[in-house]
């Protein structure tokens, strides 16, 4: 089967040498096994010869990853990939007359066959074991598989060979290594069953008695005889779930059990069974006196806007949290949030304020208390500091800033349509009572009128758009050239542009034709112009035109002729 090996088409390369070379060293005859590699030599009576042909059998051969071809001075190499039986014949190097020929054999490959299967083997978790097979031929290599997957030498396998003889050694025998092995030649395979049996497990470290204080993290740590030892943790008779409040850890024979944020409560035994063994230390946590770190603060807000008061504790509440505003227990709502964060900060958000919510907030845990006053106040939205006007050139950044009287929530608007901020071009941001409105990299489109609104009042201003000038960055230069021959002329502007630029002969416009190609690369910035096929009588200046920019260069075309070549290569 010849597949990927025979020619669809030959390009030959002109070598006036062809007709006196020589071959000075015949082919040889080679005989290989299947799926090896065949090569092939001749060499010529002269160098930088590059039109011979190689063929096999009757088919004429191209070079390709299957027939590697190559020329080194005088000798010519065929090197033919994964070669098969049916590949056998005749392979012969052709050059003008002369012929050299040479048998290529392909042998199949003799099956490697199983002479000694491993016997099956029993052992201890800790052990190293040998696996061992021998084969029928030396030079094979073998796969040892577990679960269909092949094994990879490394520190838990050992791979060896020693003539005939095939080893796997396994060390530091777990009994999850337990299972069925495969020793596979490709053309036989054996099983063999390894049975591990485990350790004992006991504890060279049991855990120990622990007093801690209320709020604090405890950690309960004891040792395993071996690693890889799944324990379960337990209070009392309840079995642990890690969480937010336990987390178990494990880091080779140490075992661990971290108890977080300790209450009264999570006073008791705590036990940690391995199964044939287990170990129990009791945890006394003691109650620590909490009072007040950070008390409440007076706020003045206004109409509409939020307000959040926070009250830090030492520690846990010693009671149930209520907040009252004047003689009223508040609880969550839409527009009432009550929450605790970490350092034990208590805390109540009002949103959406109207003047009636004002009055006085009182937090209470226990005999803990702690009280502020919340005013809202009503006043007049303006616009402290008006928008001014922008004139800016393309492809700059403009920025709006509208400034009001008290924080509110401002929206803009562009030629009365409600503004869409993307948050990477166009961004909009507010701090306190100050509005901004960025935009990246203006355009044409983003022309308009600006304003920014809230509260029934608003600031406007326009935004106007400059063209970016265009600058020549790299000109043109003069080109000369022969009768029928081509011209390239180049230039580079200073910013992409590909409509408001044309190419001029003689003030004349170029237009695209078999003897004009107009190419522009790097989104506009580089354009270039071919022109093909040209006479005496198409010596002329050429101009480039970019918006205000020009660059012109002088064409000239001289008679006579140029012989060109054409190398023609084999694919």
């Amino acid at each position: 089967m010849l597949s990927g090996r025979s020619a669809s088409f030959l390009l030959l390369t002109f070598n006036p040498l062809s007709e006196n070379v020589r071959i000075v060293r015949e082919l040889l005859d080679v005989t290989v096994t299947t799926g090896q590699e065949a090569m092939f030599e001749v060499e010529l009576s002269h160098p930088g010869v590059t039109n011979g042909e190689w063929w096999l059998g009757d088919n004429l051969l191209q070079n390709n990853d299957l027939n590697q071809m190559s020329v080194q001075g005088r000798v010519h190499r065929l090197v033919l990939k994964m070669v098969t039986t049916d590949e056998s014949g005749d392979v012969a190097f052709v050059i003008g007359k002369e012929k050299s020929v040479a048998c290529l054999l392909v042998e199949e490959k003799p099956k490697v066959i199983i002479l000694e299967k491993p016997h099956d083997t029993a052992s201890v978790e800790g052990e190293t074991v040998t696996l061992s097979c021998c084969i029928s031929d030396s030079n094979a290599s073998v796969t040892w598989m577990r679960n269909n997957v092949p094994i990879q030498a490394g520190l838990k396998y050992d791979l060896r060979k020693n003539g005939a003889l095939r080893q796997l050694r396994i060390h530091n025998l777990v009994p999850e290594d337990s299972g069925i092995y495969i020793c596979d030649t490709g053309d036989a395979h054996c099983e063999v069953t390894l049975t591990v049996q485990g350790a004992p497990v006991f504890f060279p470290k049991e855990l120990k008695n622990q007093d801690a204080i209320e709020g604090d993290d405890v950690t309960l740590q004891c040792e395993v005889s071996k690693p890889g030892v799944r324990v379960e943790w337990r209070k009392g008779g309840i079995v642990l779930q890690p969480g937010k409040k336990y987390e178990m850890k494990q880091e080779r024979c140490i075992q661990e059990l971290c108890i977080h944020s300790l209450e009264p409560e999570d006073s008791g035994y705590y036990t940690c069974d391995a199964g044939e063994q287990l170990t129990t230390a009791s945890l006394a946590v003691q109650v620590k006196e909490v009072f007040i770190v950070a008390g409440l603060k007076t706020i003045d807000v206004f109409v509409g806007e939020w307000a959040t008061f926070s009250c830090q504790l030492s520690g846990r509440a010693p009671g149930k949290v209520q907040w009252w505003l004047d003689g009223t227990l508040l609880e969550n709502s839409p527009t009432i949030q009550i929450g605790v964060q970490q350092g034990f900060i208590h805390t109540l958000t009002f949103k959406n304020l109207a003047t009636d919510d004002s009055g006085t907030v009182t937090f209470k845990a226990g005999s803990l208390t702690s009280s502020a006053k919340l005013l809202v106040k009503d006043p007049t939205v303006e616009v402290v500091n008006d928008m001014e006007d922008l004139w800016v050139v393309e492809n700059q950044p403009a920025e709006f800033i509208c400034q009001f009287s008290r924080p509110v929530k401002a929206r803009w608007r562009k030629d009365g349509q409600l503004l869409q901020p993307d948050g990477r071009r166009v961004v909009v941001e507010q701090d306190w009572s100050v509005a901004r409105l960025y935009i990246n990299r203006v355009s044409n489109d983003d022309m308009g009128t600006y304003s920014c609104e809230a509260e029934g009042t608003c600031g406007v201003a326009s935004l106007h758009v400059e063209a970016k000038p265009i600058n020549i960055v790299q000109a043109m230069e003069n080109v000369e050239t022969f009768d029928g021959g081509e011209a390239l002329f180049e230039c580079a502007l200073s910013r992409p542009e590909s409509k408001d630029c044309h190419w001029l002969l003689d003030g004349k416009p170029v237009k695209e034709s078999p003897k004009a190609e107009i190419v522009s690369f790097e989104s506009g910035r580089r354009h270039l112009l071919l022109l093909k096929d040209l006479h005496d009588k198409d010596s002329c200046t050429v101009t480039f035109k970019a918006g205000t920019a020009t660059t012109s260069a002088q064409l000239t075309v001289k008679g006579g002729s140029s012989k060109l070549k054409e190398t023609h290569r084999l694919a």
